[in-house]
């Protein structure tokens, strides 16, 4: 709904006419409304934030939207920049009765950023930061309801441009007043209104989802995570409540629509828990099959081995194609040159910090193990996993924890997993 801020410098524009007033009201557009540009330009900052390629270094892409649930998160920043696009062309359009066409593409924008992001929210909650166990295990399933909800944003989208020929369905403009001043407004059609609860019951499987995630949850990595995005969340769906929807239920309250804070907001909490705990997650990659490396694949579940055997049946396994990761006591700059493993998704097992380096004494490290196991068996199956616990400065705790960890993840996950003890 568009809202202005009542202030001189607006009133002095209103007073403008003809072509000046066109060229006025930019520019008090974007003065007046610094909260849509400046919360335009966080979320852009966002999605960048999810694209960015640092293939160049270690392992894969850093921030890499094929992470695991990142693709989720790209989404809905994607579908709430649209949406806050559109509210800021909106507020841009004036009062009435001068650019109305600008109010409707405004208008438009907005619905085609509302309507997609009760999607991309449960894109999200499915995804994010781990997907539900029955998702992980049926990916079908997980794609057709996936699909379906897209498929329900996309049938509101379609409506957008019949608009007029359909009687107003989704929405038309009028002017209505607030702080005493004259603006174009949204008024709802049906569509609209059947979206506005759409994007409620969203927000509901979202709080419902990440409840449900939290059951049972024994990593602290995972339940920070979930603690840190409902945290962003609630205040976002408050201040959207308050500032938004109340304001279109009971006519007579003027108030300043805070969309945008909200957007940034939580945007800055998820953006928080990517960088804080999923830096380490990679994307699996797979080495051009090497002639006359032929390896058999060991059946699912943990199998202990020797140090040499376990290495070489690792290298022989990813020069023959297969899907690897490795937590490793070698430097691992020296080992991918000596054995021309480029693209497989290694770390290393170190008391010294550094890129890609992982201390299994420091509680986070140990988690963070786990985490990115499991990660990457949601999106591989039967990948190799090669653990080696060799160390001697590792404590015998230590190993006996992360053993009974791989053997936990090998049940419920699956996937073949190489320990060297």
């Amino acid at each position: 709904m568009a809202r202005w801020r009542n202030s001189e410098e607006y009133v002095k524009c209103l007073e403008k006419s003809g072509s000046e007033q066109n060229s006025k009201y930019l520019i008090c557009g974007f003065y007046l409304s610094p909260d849509h540009y400046v919360g335009a330009v966080c979320i852009l900052a966002f999605i960048v934030e999810q694209c960015n390629d640092g293939s160049a270094a270690g392992n894969g892409c850093e921030r890499d939207i094929r992470k695991p649930g990142n693709l989720g998160a790209f989404m809905l920043f994607l579908t709430t920049f649209i949406w806050n696009i559109g509210e800021l062309i909106e507020r841009l359009a004036g009062p009435p009765p001068a650019e109305e066409w600008l109010a409707y593409l405004g208008a438009y924008v907005l619905c085609l950023g509302f309507f997609f992001t009760p999607a991309a929210l449960v894109h999200f909650t499915i995804d994010y930061p781990f997907r539900f166990t029955t998702f992980r295990r049926n990916p079908k399933i997980r794609m057709a309801v996936l699909g379906m909800v897209y498929i329900v944003s996309l049938i509101g989208v379609i409506m957008i441009p019949l608009n007029s020929q359909l009687g107003n369905i989704v929405l038309h403009m009028e002017p209505y007043k607030v702080f005493g001043i004259t603006l174009w407004g949204i008024k709802s059609g049906p569509v609209h209104a059947i979206f506005s609860v759409w994007t409620l019951t969203a927000a509901l499987i979202f709080m419902f989802g990440m409840f449900i995630k939290l059951k049972g949850l024994t990593m602290d990595i995972l339940k920070n995570q979930i603690f840190i995005t409902l945290t962003g969340f609630f205040i976002m769906f408050v201040i959207i409540v308050v500032t938004t929807f109340v304001p279109m239920v009971i006519t007579h309250i003027d108030m300043y629509p805070l969309t945008t804070l909200a957007f940034t907001l939580f945007g800055i909490t998820i953006l928080y828990t990517i960088r804080r705990y999923r830096m380490f997650l990679v994307v699996p990659q797979v080495e051009e099959k090497e002639e006359g490396f032929t390896e058999e694949v060991p059946d699912e579940g943990v199998h202990e081995m020797g140090k040499e055997e376990a290495y070489n049946k690792f290298i022989r396994l990813a020069k023959s194609g297969e899907t690897c990761l490795g937590f490793i006591t070698y430097d691992i700059d020296k080992f991918r040159e000596k054995h021309n493993l480029t693209k497989t998704a290694i770390f290393q097992i170190s008391k010294t910090p550094g890129k890609d380096h992982l201390n299994p004494e420091i509680p986070e490290h140990l988690e963070m193990i786990s985490f990115i196991i499991t990660s990457f068996l949601e999106q591989v199956y039967k990948p190799i996993i090669l653990i080696d616990l060799s160390a001697d400065w590792l404590k015998e705790e230590t190993k006996k924890k992360i053993a009974e960890n791989i053997r936990d993840i090998a049940k419920e996950y699956g996937g073949v997993h190489i320990l060297i003890n």
